[in-house]
């Protein structure tokens, strides 16, 4: 008997060229079926992400319109609130005089929210600061007005002081130029007087002449003060 360890191996057995083919196409079928079932997988997932991008797109349109509807009502809101306050400011406004400005100023403004007791008590709270500083203005612009006035009546006073101090002194020249002249008047006419006096009593007529001119300018002499 021979040994089996060194009997000769087997002759590979030779598939045929039918069997090859077969074995081909199930390797091909194969592949087919695992990317088959790759796709879809792949299919379905893209599905499930399209499902979800659905949900979401339509949850953000509702967030959308439901955002652009209280948009609507803010802006509405909005601008009521604008126009009463408008409307509150200028009856705040007219409501002020220069002596009572700022009286309940930002109280009348936000009177539109006068349910809202913390934003009232603030109001009221700088309504008094605000009368506290308008004094305080008032005050010093009363006191740098009362200084300005005071220089300004000291100095009009001292123009008319001095304005009539000129009128009376001129009104005493011209009463003392009038007096001079009506006294000189005077005098010459009792001169005149007393010369025509003596011409018609005296007869010594060159005499009455003489005597006269050195009783005129003792006369002028004696009478120059009065």
């Amino acid at each position: 008997m021979s040994d089996p360890d060194t009997q000769p191996d087997p002759e590979p057995l030779v598939c045929s060229r039918h069997e090859q083919q077969h074995q081909q196409l199930l390797r091909q079928h194969n592949e087919l079926k695992l990317e088959h079932s790759s796709l879809k997988r792949q299919l379905n997932t893209v599905k499930l992400h399209l499902s979800t991008l659905s949900i979401e797109n339509e949850y953000l349109e509702q967030q959308i319109e439901k955002q652009a509807q209280q948009n609507h009502r803010h802006e509405c809101f909005n601008r009521n609130i604008k126009q009463e306050l408008i409307n509150s400011t200028n009856l705040a406004i007219n409501a002020q005089t220069r002596v009572t400005f700022p009286h309940k100023f930002l109280v009348q403004i936000f009177a539109p929210f006068a349910e809202d007791k913390a934003l009232v008590e603030h109001c009221v709270h700088i309504d008094e600061e605000m009368a506290k500083s308008m004094h305080t203005i008032r005050m010093h612009a009363y006191q740098e007005h009362e200084l300005k006035l005071r220089d300004v009546i000291s100095k009009k006073q001292a123009d008319l002081r001095s304005k009539l101090v000129a009128k009376y002194e001129l009104k005493l020249d011209k009463c003392e130029l009038s007096r001079k002249c009506k006294s000189s008047l005077i005098r010459q006419r009792c001169f005149d007087l007393f010369k025509h006096f003596m011409h018609e009593h005296c007869a010594d007529k060159e005499y009455t002449s003489a005597y006269l001119a050195d009783l005129k300018a003792v006369y002028e002499q004696t009478t120059q003060h009065f």
